[in-house]
């Protein structure tokens, strides 16, 4: 399953060491674009990030976001994400046909 995942800064964040804080970050984004985790990350201008997580279920999701370093200073806002292909396909399915078109006809003619 993928995962809209934006990241905001708390107000009150906790006093902390903010250089080592942003390497800790580095270091654990790097590692999970390598190991798949993340398809992408980006920094959304003034203070906020953004990516797409891939986890197997809810609480594998869970766990990773209380993996990253700066949980306590984060708000985060999660966003399921579909195959658009597939839900414009689901939709197409939904869509009644239109009147006047021989799927759209009810009982045949009169």
């Amino acid at each position: 399953m993928k995962f809209l995942v934006f990241l905001n800064e708390k107000a009150n964040r906790p006093e902390t060491d903010w250089a080592a804080l942003n390497r800790s970050i580095r270091e654990h984004v790097s590692r999970m674009l390598e190991d798949g985790t993340l398809d992408c990350a980006h920094y959304v201008l003034p203070n906020r990030g953004v990516c797409i997580m891939n986890a197997s279920s809810h609480e594998v999701l869970l766990s990773q976001l209380r993996s990253w370093p700066a949980y306590s200073h984060h708000n985060f806002e999660i966003y399921p994400l579909c195959n658009i292909f597939q839900a414009i396909d689901d939709n197409f399915g939904r869509v009644p046909p239109p009147a006047g078109t021989a799927a759209g006809q009810q009982g045949g003619s009169t």
